[in-house]
């Protein structure tokens, strides 16, 4: 779980910098450790985060397949402010897209 919750960090700090690239790298590298030991909370924070990359780079549709698997498991777990976050952000890209339909 340490070594994971340090390659998450990583992940955040190539995020900040927009070095998508590498931020996936490390979430991915996080969650596969994560899937390994079972952390589920710390499952469901590594896909949101790959999600936010994902959104980044304008790939919405990518982002909300993350987004819907973390909060599947956020559900299960009953993390209700990840759940309220993760609902919100789903949301304004259904409406990014709606907007978009209508142009």
């Amino acid at each position: 779980e340490g070594i994971a919750n340090v390659f998450n960090n990583i992940g955040l700090a190539h995020s900040k910098l927009r070095e998508t690239d590498q931020a996936l790298n490390y979430y991915e590298r996080a969650l596969k450790i994560n899937k390994k030991i079972g952390y589920k909370e710390g499952i469901a924070t590594n896909l949101g985060n790959i999600g936010l990359v994902y959104i980044t780079l304008g790939k919405s549709e990518e982002a909300i397949k993350y987004y819907q698997e973390a909060l599947e498991i956020f559900t299960h777990i009953n993390a209700q402010p990840r759940i309220e976050i993760l609902l919100k952000l789903i949301k304004i890209i259904e409406e990014e897209k709606k907007e978009k339909k209508e142009k």
